[in-house]
């Protein structure tokens, strides 16, 4: 997982610095923060934040494509061990301007989400006195992402968004369902 993060945002980087060269094109690259909770009956509700990083480009006056990474990781106790969960996605999308209004505008989005979710367990003594004991789990999901977000033209080269995302999943071949909502902000440069 952890090579599937660096290649993405070393390529992401990469297509930035060459897109910058380039004259009468926007580019936009966008960081910020994927706050997300969760809950369990042992530690109650957990807050953990993630982070997102993409870049977008228009290619009609309304419309953009935008490509989008974010990353987030759970920890805590579980039982006499620990747990870890770490989520990554990797989404392409189209971005539509439904409304523009000074410099607030709204837009929507469709596209495509990959996900690859890892689960860690370890335990360690008393429940297993010779040796430490770890176990994983990775799942994989690529599903339909629609959205709605809104930014804020700060100034020329920066704004501020806000999307709302969900990706509605269905596990291999089995009829397990599964949804995934996450909100992001995020600040970006344009260039």
């Amino acid at each position: 997982m952890r090579r599937t993060i660096t290649s993405f945002v070393v390529a992401l980087l990469l297509v930035a610095s060459a897109l910058a060269a380039q004259d009468g094109h926007r580019f936009r690259l966008f960081a910020g923060l994927e706050p997300g909770v969760s809950h369990s009956d042992e530690t109650g509700f957990d807050y953990q934040t993630g982070y997102v990083l993409g870049l977008d480009t228009y290619f009609a006056p309304r419309w953009a494509a935008e490509v989008a990474a974010s990353y987030q990781r759970e920890s805590g106790p579980a039982g006499p061990g620990s747990f870890n969960s770490d989520t990554i996605s990797l989404d392409a999308a189209a971005r539509f301007e439904l409304a523009r209004r000074g410099r607030w505008g709204v837009h929507g989005l469709a596209g495509l989400r990959y996900s690859e979710h890892e689960d860690t367990v370890s335990y360690s003594p008393p429940c297993c006195p010779d040796e430490l004991t770890r176990g994983s789990y990775t799942q994989d999901r690529t599903g339909l992402l629609v959205g709605l977000g809104a930014d804020l033209q700060l100034s020329k080269r920066f704004s501020l968004r806000l999307d709302a995302k969900h990706v509605p999943w269905t596990a291999g071949g089995d009829d397990a369902f599964f949804e995934d909502t996450a909100v992001s902000t995020a600040l970006g440069v344009e260039f």
